[in-house]
């Protein structure tokens, strides 16, 4: 027998090896298994590429296809999404209530194990009972390495110490904002939700324009090469997304500067933060800054790899002492004096100074800059 991929058929099950009834006239049955739920993918490896390259040969039905699999296999990923949830919500509730705890825990394992296996592994190999690396002289250097790296940890932990209690307590003040706050913890859900559904509209309309000639709305046709519009759109949808994003941080910044300046409640030991600060930030973003969302969600992108060379080049002109920092300093100083003044600022640091005083983008970059420079969020 063989296989006619321009002739499909449909049968109520799949035939396998032993199925007796030939579902072809003429042709012999051929062991199959259940392919994205909707075809009879032969076990075969020269049959199976027949199939592969009929399903490839056809854009459209091989994204049904693909789609279709993903959609039945998703009770794995359903699992793993509310475990991941669960077991968020447990590290919040731990971090809260032990924060501290984990800290010298921490500290412990990050200082502790090395040493203690760097000990275990001297002490074999001057015994001669070597456990792994196969030779005692490697143990014995493998475990005093370990213990130098012990060493040295614990010459971090000392030296950074009040650097690490800063963090812990910057943590501790996050989880508390968090767990005061319910809207803030469904707000990473609705942001997905807000992005899964512009992607997979934006998607269809992309395998819209990958189909058509031209584009024609009420009376006016656009002729043109079909690339150009396709990389419009492209640029377009990603913009979307940004603005999706720079909402979403929008959104975040809102409801922590809504709870840093509420009224804190001695008897729940939280913050009284109004339930409906969520509805309102989005409400807000949408309403009165989306302009400003839209400008910084069009130029963050753009300048991210400029910005990352530029602050290179800046941190590099800072070491006069190098002949390589000097030369920097001295040829591209122009350049580095505008990193500092024009680029430096731009990030989404701004959202925080739009959430709060109402800034333009530009105005709140520089303002959340000046902030951030002054350590005005110490207090």
């Amino acid at each position: 027998g063989g296989l006619d991929a321009n002739r499909p058929i449909c049968a109520a099950k799949c035939p396998s090896a032993d199925t007796r009834r030939n579902l072809c006239p003429g042709l012999d049955n051929y062991p199959t298994q259940v392919y994205a739920g909707k075809l009879c993918m032969p076990l075969d490896p020269a049959l199976k590429k027949i199939v592969r390259m009929k399903i490839a040969a056809e854009p459209g039905t091989k994204f049904v296809l693909n789609v279709t699999e993903i959609i039945e296999d998703t009770w794995p990923l359903a699992i793993a999404t509310v475990t991941a949830v669960l077991l968020g919500f447990l590290q919040l509730f731990l971090l809260r209530r032990f924060g501290i705890c984990f800290v010298w825990i921490g500290f412990i394992f990050m200082i502790g194990v090395p040493l203690l296996l760097g000990i275990m592994l001297i002490t074999q190999s001057s015994l001669g009972e070597v456990i792994v690396f196969g030779d005692t002289q490697n143990a014995h250097v493998a475990g005093i390495c370990m213990c130098l790296m012990a060493l040295l940890l614990a010459c971090l932990v000392a030296c950074s110490y009040k650097d690490m209690l800063t963090a812990r307590t910057t943590t501790k003040a996050a989880v508390e904002c968090i767990l005061d706050t319910v809207g803030l913890l469904a707000e990473p859900f609705i942001a997905l939700c807000i992005r899964s559904f512009l992607f997979v509209t934006l998607a269809i309309g992309f395998l819209l324009l990958s189909s058509s000639e031209g584009w024609r709305w009420e009376g006016l046709q656009l002729n043109g090469p079909l690339p150009l519009f396709m990389a419009l759109y492209i640029l377009a949808s990603l913009w979307v997304l940004e603005v999706s994003s720079a909402l979403s941080q929008y959104v975040a910044a809102v409801v922590t500067e809504e709870w840093f300046f509420a009224t804190y409640n001695a008897v729940l030991f939280s913050k009284e933060v109004d339930p409906k600060v969520m509805r309102n930030a989005y409400y807000g973003g949408v309403r009165y800054h989306l302009g400003t969302l839209a400008y910084g969600a069009a130029i963050l992108p753009v300048i991210r790899g400029p910005r990352a060379l530029l602050f290179f080049l800046a941190q590099a002109s800072r070491r006069t002492d190098t002949p390589v920092g000097g030369c920097i300093n001295s040829v591209c100083n122009c350049v580095v004096e505008f990193y500092y003044k024009r680029i430096e600022c731009l990030n989404r640091s701004a959202y925080f100074e739009v959430a709060l005083n109402s800034l333009p983008f530009q105005p709140a970059a520089v303002h959340a800059m000046q902030v951030l420079s002054d350590d005005a969020t110490s207090v």
